[in-house]
C-alpha cells in the first residue's frame, strides 16, 4: 500500500511539473512568435504528445493505447483551455487536434514496452 502511494506521489508530482513547464513554453510560444510556421508547431507538438503519450504510458504499464489517447485529450482540452483564457476565442484545428492524440495514443502503446521508469 505504501509503495503504491509513493508511486502516485512521484507520478502526479512529475505530470504537475511537466504541465506547467509545457503551459509557459506553449504560452510563451504564443506570445513571442506569429502562427506563419505552422510545419514545425506541428512537428513540435507530435513530439511533446508523443512524449507525454511514453510517459503516461510508461508510469502505469496498463492498456498504453487508451491511457495515451486519454492524457492527449486531456492534454488539449487543458491548452485549449488556457488558450482561450488567455486570448478570448476559441481556435479549433480538428486535424492537428485528432494527429495530437494519435500522436499521444501511439507513444502510449510504446510506452508500455519499456521497464517503468518511475
Amino acid at each position: 500500500m505504501k509503495k503504491k502511494i509513493l508511486s502516485a506521489v512521484k507520478l502526479y508530482s512529475f505530470i504537475i511539473i511537466y504541465c506547467i513547464t509545457v503551459f509557459f513554453l506553449y504560452s510563451f510560444y504564443l506570445m513571442k512568435y506569429n502562427k506563419e510556421n505552422v510545419i514545425i508547431e506541428i512537428i513540435i507538438g507530435i513530439s511533446i504528445f508523443f512524449i507525454i503519450g511514453l510517459c503516461y504510458g510508461n508510469f502505469i504499464h496498463k492498456k498504453g493505447l487508451i491511457v495515451g489517447i486519454i492524457s492527449g485529450s486531456i492534454h488539449i482540452f487543458l491548452i485549449k483551455l488556457i488558450y482561450f483564457m488567455s486570448v478570448g476565442e476559441i481556435n479549433m484545428n480538428w486535424i492537428v487536434i485528432l494527429i495530437y492524440i494519435l500522436s499521444s495514443g501511439i507513444g502510449g502503446l510504446i510506452g508500455i514496452m519499456f521497464k517503468k521508469i518511475i
